[in-house]
């Protein structure tokens, strides 16, 4: 079954404008690539995207990607998972071995816990179900440009890609709401014990501030070697309509 096309929201809600104010000159600097073999969803993300001045390309195919990843380093790559062609994980593999620094967005239209963990362990930034609303993407690629811009400031996409993913020594996330507080006290004593934590929300909630939180307040517990038995922490995204 083809996976649906996504819904596209025309503009942004003024109320999120200020969180994800980039200038213009910098969203031109920010080269996307998306992949998906359904033409009506590519086109529309490419439409949304290059609206909001980034640098689009879209393939359809999958080995047309492989040689577009081969010839060009991309910093945010969309690719469908289920590709006919080449399988979205292969894809997601040679972004990353382009540009170590890419931030990979895996799209889906059968979303499962199982190819959620798979994705975000193989190196995904983040994984989008299927179908989701012009509005959402442009939230969740304006968070990616965010992330990219200032680790560039700091010298490097490393920077931060070790810290969302546990390989830094700290963890910083800033908030002041309660709703906020409660949720960091919550991931402060679930990482203190033994149990395995699985992270769920909207798409462009934040879910990858708070699994390096977890992940870092276990490392004080179990230590930094790669052969505890700490269990891994998920993080999967709920879609809206």
């Amino acid at each position: 079954m083809r996976e649906p096309a996504t819904r596209v929201a025309p503009n942004l809600p003024e109320q999120m404008t200020h969180l994800l104010a980039i200038e213009a000159g910098a969203r031109a600097n920010i080269r996307v690539l998306i992949v998906d073999d359904e033409h009506s969803l590519r086109e529309s993300c490419a439409s949304v995207l290059g609206a909001e001045g980034y640098a689009v390309t879209a393939c359809g195919r999958g080995r047309e990607a492989l040689d577009l990843l081969a010839r060009q380093a991309f910093d945010i790559v969309l690719v469908d998972l289920l590709m006919s062609q080449v399988p979205g994980m292969e894809l997601l593999q040679a972004a990353l071995d382009t540009n170590r620094d890419a931030v990979v967005i895996i799209m889906t239209g059968d979303p499962t816990l199982a190819s959620s963990i798979a994705a975000l362990q193989a190196g995904a930034w983040e994984y989008l179900p299927k179908p989701f609303s012009g509005t959402q993407l442009q939230i969740l690629v304006g968070r990616a440009s965010h992330s990219i811009l200032i680790a560039r400031d700091k010298g490097g996409v490393q920077t931060a890609q070790r810290g969302r993913h546990g390989v830094s020594d700290k963890v910083t996330v800033l908030g002041a709401s309660p709703a906020f507080r409660q949720v960091m006290q919550l991931a402060h004593r679930v990482a203190a014990t033994d149990a395995s934590v699985f992270i769920t929300g909207e798409s462009g909630s934040g879910k990858e501030l708070i699994a390096p939180t977890v992940r870092a307040r276990s490392r004080e517990r179990y230590g930094t070697s790669r052969g505890c038995s700490k269990p891994p922490t998920a993080v999967h995204s709920s879609s809206t309509s």
